[in-house]
């Protein structure tokens, strides 16, 4: 049991509103929060402390602004290296430096203008809060978005060539034509013909898996650091470094991929831990005699909600989930 002195639970708070806290962590908080009302109470004035100081509008850098607006092209769609946004992490210092950017964004809006009437529109697609989204690209490729995800590519897609931008988890069904269909984020590029994979573009990280075909992923600024994969294999990929993908990472993303994940006699925490993961989404057991519990069956993994759910069913003692703000609270 963590110790709850005061430096110790406001840094494991502000952790959490930072969305940065483990399931352990995650677990621990929600046991203190449950132990008492004052408990509560200093973590709601802490929150909103934290939301005043938060950073209030997001000021994109003008090399970003030409990222998204030149998105028809390979070299259009390549990220800009020079000054990436303010991370979630630093909303306390963003405001200030919004302050002092604004004179540059604001010389910079005309031009941005100009490349807008040159461009083709893009299309965006963001799936819904624990939903997962299907979408069929004008070439026939299917798309399978998981929550919260974005998509992104031009109106002229399939015309000269086939490129989307990608932040989240997706899988892909790719169509097989005469162009190649590449996915980029942050780090990485991958390339393919015609195969299946899923794609996970994290902040710092993007994760690979493919489970059809061949695919080549190359590392956004060190053009030299690539690698080709074949079937049941990943990597994770920074923007200089290609690493293998740790197995159980690979494993929760097969599973995503099937649609149903299978425990057998597995601790509760721990199954609620696999499901973060998968969804990139805060889960936290409140209620601590649920910790001791295991779980046996299949779960499928089309509707957050409706998993978590599922999940309780199978427990002796019935619990219920709540949504609230983005965070799923099991009692």
């Amino acid at each position: 049991m963590m110790s709850f002195d005061p430096e110790t639970y406001e840094a494991l708070m502000l952790k959490y509103l930072e969305q940065q806290a483990t399931p352990e962590e995650q677990a621990e908080l929600a046991t203190w929060l449950n132990a008492s009302p004052d408990h509560r109470q200093q973590y709601e004035q802490l929150k909103r402390v934290w939301t005043i100081t938060a950073d209030p509008t997001a000021i994109p850098p003008p090399d970003k602004a030409k990222a998204w607006q030149n998105v028809a092209t390979k070299a259009r769609l390549r990220q800009a290296e020079d000054r990436p946004a303010a991370p979630r992490s630093a909303k306390k210092r963003a405001w200030n430096r919004a302050w002092l950017a604004l004179p540059v964004f604001l010389a910079s809006v005309a031009v941005i203008w100009l490349m807008i009437g040159q461009s083709p529109s893009v299309i965006e697609i963001t799936a819904a809060l624990g939903q997962v989204q299907t979408i069929t690209l004008p070439d026939g490729t299917v798309v399978r978005l998981q929550s919260t995800g974005t998509l992104r590519y031009p109106e002229d897609f399939n015309q000269k060539d086939r490129i989307v931008l990608l932040e989240g988890l997706a899988y892909f069904d790719v169509r097989t034509t005469e162009l190649p269909f590449h996915v980029q984020s942050n780090e990485a590029d991958i390339r393919v013909v015609g195969t299946q994979f899923s794609v996970r573009s994290k902040e710092e990280t993007t994760e690979v898996v493919v489970t059809e075909g061949r695919v080549h992923v190359v590392a956004q600024k060190e053009r030299a650091q690539s690698v080709e994969l074949g079937p049941g294999e990943g990597v994770t990929v920074s923007a200089t470094q290609i690493n293998p993908l740790d197995q159980q990472i690979r494993q929760d993303t097969e599973d995503w991929i099937a649609g149903t994940i299978m425990f057998d006699s597995t601790p509760f925490p721990e199954a609620i831990a696999r499901l973060s993961r998968i969804w990139n989404t805060s889960i936290i057991i409140s209620t601590p005699d649920l910790e001791s519990q295991t779980v046996t069956g299949g779960v499928r993994l089309e509707d957050i909600e409706q998993a978590l759910n599922t999940l309780c069913l199978t427990l002796e003692n019935t619990c219920s989930v709540r949504l609230e703000e983005e965070n799923y609270f099991i009692f």
